[in-house]
């Protein structure tokens, strides 16, 4: 099974204004959202592979998918993106802190955890202010293989 990951990053979360965070209030949050995403990604793109076939159905992850992600980010006031370690879009590349998380995954990937399961939420300091950070896997469904095999 392949590994891509969407990551969820809350960046109006400013920790220092604040004593404590309820990271399990906002991991809850981040999986709710990452679920309603990618159920209606999914739902997109077997619409579309079913009317229009496979050509067709790229631009669900070219072009639907980031204005998804976009929209929900204005919503929830998050920045929302997907990443992998073996990305198409340059757009996509994983940041360093992303690019950590995806390896550790990769590498419990390979010791033969559950990817369904994995996630990484962290408390992070970037350019001086706290972050909620926030990473689920999210394994390449079938449909996804017709492209990303």
């Amino acid at each position: 099974m392949k590994l891509k990951s969407l990551v969820i990053i809350s960046s109006t979360l400013a920790l220092a204004a604040c004593a404590t965070v309820n990271t399990e209030e906002r991991s809850n949050a981040s999986r709710a959202t990452i679920k309603n995403m990618t159920t209606k990604m999914q739902d997109t793109m077997k619409g579309v592979m079913m009317s229009d076939g496979p050509i067709k159905a790229i631009d669900v992850c070219r072009v639907k998918a980031p204005k998804m992600a976009a929209m929900i980010s204005k919503q929830k006031g998050w920045d929302i993106g997907r990443t992998s370690l073996k990305i198409r879009n340059p757009a996509n590349k994983p940041d360093a802190w992303e690019l950590a998380v995806l390896q550790d995954f990769e590498k419990r990937k390979h010791r033969g955890e559950d990817i369904t399961k994995m996630e990484h939420t962290e408390v992070v300091t970037e350019g001086g202010n706290k972050y909620f950070r926030y990473m689920k896997a999210i394994p390449t469904a079938a449909p996804c293989m017709t492209c990303h095999a």
